[in-house]
């Protein structure tokens, strides 16, 4: 593995605070959406 360059780091680095689970899985269908996926399964497990 190499290490991504500083530059790259910052253009993938998020502003977005996480403020609950509900929030982490509608980032994530909604980023799924936006690639074109035609499905999204989403399982949640409490530890």
């Amino acid at each position: 593995m190499k290490q991504l360059p500083a530059a790259t780091v910052r253009l993938l680095s998020s502003s977005q605070i996480i403020t609950s689970v509900v929030s982490v899985v509608k980032e994530l269908i909604e980023n799924s959406l936006d690639a074109g996926a035609t499905s999204v399964d989403v399982k949640l497990v409490q530890l």
